[in-house]
């Protein structure tokens, strides 16, 4: 199994999907990176990540996860290929979740960004909102299997 860890922004609200029975929630994650290239010049490249929680999971924070939210999310990730509308091959980076905090939203990161004087990083907490870790014991005790069949 393949773990790994990534930040970044939501693209889109949470969804609920039922997929051949299956029922979960899926939102899409960007991290972006930036970097100056040989001649000055700011790049940023932007890795999208195909997230996944179990229903179980998504009915405790689906309304905390909105476009903009910025995230940390843990968990399992497969790479696939897909075909295009162009005849062309793409790769696709899906993650089952099995850790999720909110980190504050994009807008959250720019007030930050106005009062930071130094590169150090921070992260603004949301402390209304519940991370999964919070939840997990719970869940453990009332027998979840964060492993449940999901479709990828």
């Amino acid at each position: 199994m393949f773990q790994a860890e990534i930040i970044g922004n939501l693209g889109r609200d949470c969804q609920f999907q039922k997929i051949n029975g299956f029922e979960f929630y899926s939102f899409s994650v960007a991290h972006s990176v930036k970097s100056k290239s040989s001649d000055g010049q700011v790049k940023v490249e932007t890795t999208w990540i195909d997230c996944v929680l179990t229903k179980e999971q998504g009915e405790r924070v689906e309304k905390y996860l909105v476009k903009g939210q910025k995230v940390y999310c843990r968990g399992s990730v497969t790479v696939k290929i897909y075909k295009t509308k162009n005849n062309t091959y793409n790769a696709g980076i899906n993650m089952r979740v099995s850790l999720l905090e909110l980190c504050g939203s994009s807008q959250d990161q720019r007030q930050m960004q106005q009062h930071q004087t130094t590169d150090d990083f921070a992260v603004a907490q949301n402390p209304t909102a519940p991370s999964m870790n919070e939840h997990q014991e719970k869940s453990n005790e009332a027998g979840f299997n964060s492993d449940e069949q999901l479709p990828f």
